[in-house]
């Protein structure tokens, strides 16, 4: 095998098989090309989160709904009579407790992992998982809205502050994608001092250091979709030098098709917009494909 592919998903409890559609649409423009999935890359899906991030907000939330009826009556009446707001209410309070529930902190135990480690070790179990598979192929990372954030700290305690992780994968790190970030939010907490990962990694051999970039893909649509490469100077001199391309690229292709259309629209015009890279076939055989094409026909 040549290539690992590893996936992130973004805020929320995720399903298995939540990269499918990406997974199969990717494969297949490939396969067009002569590469095989399982003998020339191979994907692997990572669920760092499995109710990590919002073990406690069910509870929080219930005990509200309990104690404080008449607080939410009022809500449910207003989200009722209001077009999108019901969906619009839970994306925002997802939005702000997973953000919450995923920052570093620590704690007197030291015996104790808070929630950020634990996401860690999930991630390190599936690199792990993955040597079964191979010990030299080169590791790209796909990653969507959080997912890039977690990503991003993932490789960068790696790199930085003798962080948990596996050598023999991310050593070999070549290149990351990412879909609707939200990374920028989190590094404004550092005013300045925040550092792009470095890629490639150092197992890399160097006639490849070409395809180490970090790929920002944001559709206009996508609220949350924000660009790396103006966070601070350190992301600008690296979007200067070519190892962050931030993309402005719909999800969605172009139709005439009536109700393709109606569903185009509603996925622009809705917070829907911000999942809609994990779902769109013109993103991934168009987007995604070309990215891991240039690298196979490499190795």
């Amino acid at each position: 095998m040549k290539l690992k592919v590893f996936i992130l998903h973004g805020m929320g409890e995720a399903q298995s098989g939540y990269s499918a559609a990406l997974q199969k649409n990717t494969a297949r423009e490939l396969a067009n090309h002569g590469f095989r999935s399982g003998i020339d890359f191979k994907f692997y899906e990572i669920n760092y989160d499995n109710g990590l991030l919002r073990q406690h907000q069910s509870d929080y939330s219930a005990a509200v709904r309990k104690y404080y009826p008449e607080l939410m009556e009022y809500r449910d009446k207003l989200v009722k009579n209001t077009l999108g707001a019901d969906s619009l209410r839970e994306f925002i309070i997802k939005f702000i407790g997973d953000v919450a529930a995923y920052r570093r902190r620590s704690y007197p135990q030291k015996a104790l992992k808070n929630v950020y480690e634990n996401v860690h070790d999930r991630i390190t179990d599936v690199l792990e998982l993955s040597l079964l598979d191979s010990r030299d192929a080169l590791s790209i990372f796909i990653a969507h809205s959080l997912g890039g954030q977690v990503l991003s700290n993932y490789l960068y305690d790696y790199q930085n502050l003798n962080g948990q992780g596996e050598p023999l994968v991310l050593d070999r790190s070549l290149a990351v994608i990412t879909m609707g970030t939200i990374l920028p939010l989190f590094q404004m907490a550092y005013q300045g001092e925040a550092e792009p990962v470095r890629l490639p990694g150092k197992s890399v051999p160097k006639n490849l250091w070409r395809f180490a970039i970090w790929h920002n893909f944001m559709d206009p649509a996508d609220i949350l979709a924000l660009p790396m490469s103006l966070i601070n100077s350190r992301f600008a001199h690296a979007a200067a030098d070519g190892k962050i391309r931030d993309i402005v690229q719909s999800a969605t292709p172009p139709t005439n098709n009536f109700w393709n259309g109606i569903t185009k629209w509603f996925k622009k015009n809705t917070p829907a917009s911000h999942n809609a890279y994990f779902e769109e076939e013109y993103f991934h055989r168009k987007k995604i494909a070309p990215i891991l094409l240039d690298i196979l026909k490499s190795l």
